[in-house]
């Protein structure tokens, strides 16, 4: 199975006479193709797009060894309308793995996440990557879950409210 991100354009929008829409066709471009280790594999969760127009989104799989841990990547788009991506965090197991969710920013440019597995439990975790001025990330784990029980597992997407309090699902 091929993993890979996609593009779905407005191709054409045929509007009859009183404005109302009778059709809509998009056409369907490749952006990326994955190739697994190191580039990434699985991507999983919903992508985010920053104020230049670059994709934001995490893989499930790929990054260091056979399968990998996961990775968090972006994709540039270039002038002649293909995309490069760039591969800014690999996760190891020990601050997660499978990161499954989507990303989101906080108005300092760090991106927030989870993983559904690794950390200290091994039950996931909630992460900060923080971009350095050398063009690299460094990972926090914000929160380590513990063994399924009472707090719950495999942590989902989150969101952010108005004081900077984050908000999930397990």
């Amino acid at each position: 199975m091929k993993s890979i991100i996609f593009a779905l354009t407005l191709a054409m929008v045929l509007i009859l006479p009183m404005g109302a829409v009778a059709a809509v066709k998009y056409k369907y471009r490749v952006l990326h193709k994955f190739t697994g280790p190191p580039d990434g594999a699985g991507p999983n969760g919903s992508l985010i797009v920053d104020k230049a127009g670059n994709l934001y989104g995490t893989t499930v799989n790929g990054g260091l060894g056979e399968v990998g841990d996961g990775t968090v990547f972006k994709l540039t788009p270039n002038p002649d309308g293909t995309w490069t991506e760039t591969v800014l965090y690999v996760f190891n197991g020990s601050y997660g793995n499978g990161p499954g969710s989507g990303l989101i920013f906080d108005n300092a440019g760090n991106l927030y996440g989870t993983t559904g597995f690794g950390g200290a439990y091994n039950s996931g975790v909630v992460f900060k990557l923080t971009p350095k001025p050398d063009g690299t990330w460094t990972e926090n784990a914000l929160y380590n879950f513990p063994p399924p029980g009472p707090e719950g597992a495999l942590p989902g997407n989150m969101v952010f409210d108005a004081a900077g309090n984050l908000y999930g699902t397990t």
